[in-house]
């Protein structure tokens, strides 16, 4: 009977692999120990920030040369988009041409016609989260942070 001997590993295979496995502990590493959100690898933020019944959210509302305001609904955005609660509280931080790239990109994403649209209003919401299943978040305080004109 003739059987295939398996194939042994080299030194150097096993130097790339002991290379590639410390390579990626080392990611999962420095992502928790510094909140990273670099995916795949992540902070674990879910669960490793307590959670209290005041929440902050975040709300962004075109403005029209009259002054109207429209809410742009950041739930609705693709997939790729889903950060953004990550970045709005930090555009204040930002330059003027990065501001106003996040918040193009956000209303392109949300199919918003921006030839109507003279600036973007960014306002945080603090809401009163029950404890009760049956009941929905209380709204509460609104304050606008900014806004953002659009060139």
């Amino acid at each position: 009977m003739t059987g295939v001997q398996p194939a042994t590993p080299n030194r150097s295979d096993r130097l790339r692999a002991r290379i590639v496995t410390f390579g990626v502990i080392g990611l999962i590493v420095v992502c928790a120990l510094t909140g990273l959100e670099v995916w795949p690898f992540s902070g674990f933020r879910l669960f490793s920030v307590v959670r209290t019944q005041e929440q902050v959210s975040w709300e962004l509302r075109t403005v029209d040369a009259a002054g109207v305001e429209t809410p742009v609904d950041l739930d609705d955005l693709p997939v790729s988009y889903w950060g953004a609660h990550h970045v709005i509280p930090e555009l204040p931080e930002m330059s003027q041409s990065d501001r106003q790239a996040a918040v193009l990109a956000w209303l392109h994403g949300a199919n918003v016609d921006t030839d109507s649209v003279s600036s973007v209003r960014v306002y945080e919401i603090e809401s009163l989260v029950s404890t009760e299943p049956s009941h929905a978040p209380s709204r509460g305080a609104e304050t606008q942070v900014m806004e953002v004109p659009l060139p």
